[in-house]
């Protein structure tokens, strides 16, 4: 009956008995082959862990062995101290009566006895201390010791500037445009007098005082007029000074004067800023010399058209970083897409790593930079600091009170073939500012 069954089924549905045992034996053989890379995967695996296990054990027993010898060796120390030549206790004997010849002889066997425990015990105290001198690890060295012994460059390295140099007008140039500028400003109706003139690097201005009534909105409409009448390139209105009643109106000069960067460095501006992060920027349109904190900077743009002096301006903000810090209060992050203007700066040690040249490693490099802002993050969280100042001031305090602080976020290494109870945190070092 159940052959006639399975007939009218295969009859009926067409079914192939012979390709349905085909398909079910090469589905057992693919689940086979699953399972058996599964087990070689976690036989694998367990031997790796076996082995691990096997490395730190014999780690840890290497560690035991060697604190068990140092501790008997300081015993042997111990013990070899007091049994030295001049420590040994003199004991008084009592001759007995006897042959004096046989007495002599058994006090030469008795002295060459005491000789050789003397030797032996020397050979002990001597190698007790070397053992005792091995024993205490080394101190660790600060890796920002050899950078702080750098010191900045000298002054004299840079140029100084010319005795006859070109400082745009003149006194009675300067006077003469004044009076010139009241003449065409009344020529358009506008009653005003010259103040006060401040001549700069590259413009000058001039600070007038407009008649009652005047409004300023009426010589900004005079610009370009003003520009062709005083035969000049351009003319700029300042219509609110800060402090001042008066407006502004700067006039571009004829010859530009050379800012020299031994002016900015060497005036009391830039020496009495006490941040490392120091920028000198130049010359003010008064002529005073302009730095800026970078740490307490939102933001600076440099822009230029080509050859107008943008490389100029960062290698002096450059410069003038070098000239501020030490390579331990800043590193530098110098990334140079067109691999000629930051070359001269290879080799310096302030470079935290070689001038970055292809961009696959600016991003790196910056994706670096992420990682270690995020670390120092909390680290100063941890320690209760608010800024790198404040970081580096409580690890200094610690250092001099000979109480290093130990790295509160350090976790040890599981897979290290050192047991995870005996890896000691690293101490904290002062950490230098990083600028990219």
């Amino acid at each position: 009956m159940l052959a006639l069954t399975l007939f009218g089924l295969t009859l009926f549905a067409e079914v192939s008995w012979l390709s349905l045992m085909d398909k079910l034996g090469g589905w057992t053989l693919h689940l086979f082959g699953i399972a058996r890379e599964a087990l070689a995967d976690w036989w694998e695996r367990g031997r790796e862990i076996a082995r691990h296990r096997w490395k730190v054990r014999q780690a840890s027993r290497a560690l035991v062995e060697e604190k068990r010898e140092a501790a008997e060796h300081a015993k042997l120390f111990n013990a070899g101290r007091m049994l030295r030549e001049g420590d040994i206790p003199k004991m008084e004997v009592q001759a007995p009566v006897g042959d004096a010849q046989e007495l002599q002889e058994q006090g030469s066997a008795a002295r060459k006895v005491i000789d050789k425990v003397v030797q032996g015990t020397s050979a002990l105290v001597q190698r007790g201390e070397a053992v005792a001198k091995q024993s205490p690890p080394a101190p660790r060295k600060r890796s920002s010791a050899a950078l702080g012994d750098v010191r900045i460059p000298e002054f004299e390295l840079l140029d100084t500037p010319a005795l006859d140099r070109k400082t745009g007008y003149s006194e009675q140039e300067l006077h003469s445009f004044s009076r010139l500028l009241e003449d065409k400003l009344a020529d358009f109706g506008i009653s005003a007098e010259v103040k006060s003139i401040l001549p700069g690097p590259v413009i000058t201005r001039f600070e007038i005082q407009p008649a009652a009534g005047v409004k300023v909105s009426k010589i900004s409409n005079l610009v370009k007029d003003l520009a062709r009448s005083l035969a000049v390139i351009s003319v700029r209105v300042v219509e609110v000074i800060p402090g001042k009643s008066y407006v502004g109106i700067e006039i571009p000069n004829a010859d530009r004067a050379m800012v020299y960067l031994s002016d900015v460095l060497l005036s009391d501006t830039y020496q009495s800023a006490e941040s490392p992060l120091t920028l000198a920027l130049g010359h003010d349109i008064a002529g005073e010399p302009v730095v800026a904190d970078l740490a307490k900077m939102p933001h600076l743009l440099v822009a230029g058209t080509t050859g107008s002096g943008k490389s100029v301006g960062v290698n002096a903000m450059l410069l003038s970083l070098l000239y501020k810090a030490t390579p331990a209060e800043v590193r530098l992050v110098l990334i140079d897409p067109k691999m000629l203007e930051l070359n001269v700066y290879e080799g310096i040690p302030h470079l935290l790593a070689p001038v970055i040249t292809d961009m696959k490693d600016a991003a790196n490099g910056l994706r670096w930079c992420v990682g270690e802002m995020e670390r120092r993050y909390r680290l100063m969280a941890a320690l209760g600091v608010r800024n790198l100042s404040g970081f580096n001031r409580k690890v200094s305090q610690a250092r001099d009170k000979d109480e290093p602080l130990d790295d509160p976020i350090w976790q040890p290494d599981p897979l290290s073939l050192v047991d995870v109870e005996d890896q000691v945190a690293p101490h904290l070092d002062t950490l230098p500012n990083i600028v990219v």
